[in-house]
């Protein structure tokens, strides 16, 4: 629209767009891109998190409901792990946010922060986690068995 003012989409009419990770801080509105400009720049990636919130979970919930599941509180209590954004590794230091030079993910146990899959003091207590751990899957398979007699 800023080089032809009549380019301006008419009511109702669909737009073409693709939702890129930018800083957090940022309106929604600031990180939206053309797909030929996404295609364009090889540094841009999309936001995969605003995808999965906005688009596959509430298709997915529609499905699963009716087994009493809930794809959002299985999505938000998922191990998550944060890759390096390219593009702020490749700022001069001491710009950008923490989470974009350090890779990390949650405790499998306790849900803390760590950086192998279970925190140092889940490590030490090898006993308490392995029976937690044991437990979660005895129960994953109790789920799952029950799933597919149905």
């Amino acid at each position: 629209m800023d080089h032809d003012p009549r380019a301006e989409p008419l009511v109702s009419e669909r737009v073409p767009y693709v939702v890129i990770y930018g800083n957090p801080t940022l309106p929604l509105i600031k990180l939206v891109r053309t797909p030929e400009e996404f295609l364009k720049n090889p540094e841009m990636r999309l936001n995969a998190h605003y995808y999965i919130e906005k688009a596959i979970i509430p298709a997915l919930n529609r499905c699963i409901v009716l087994a009493g599941m809930d794809a959002t509180k299985w999505y938000l209590q998922m191990p998550r792990k944060y890759l390096r954004n390219m593009l702020e590794s490749k700022k001069p230091k001491g710009q950008g946010t923490l989470d974009g030079y350090v890779l990390h993910q949650n405790c499998f146990k306790c849900g803390g922060r760590a950086e192998r899959g279970l925190c140092s003091s889940c490590l030490d207590d090898q006993t308490g986690t392995v029976i937690h751990l044991q437990e979660i899957v005895r129960d994953s398979t109790t789920k799952l068995n029950g799933c597919i007699e149905v």
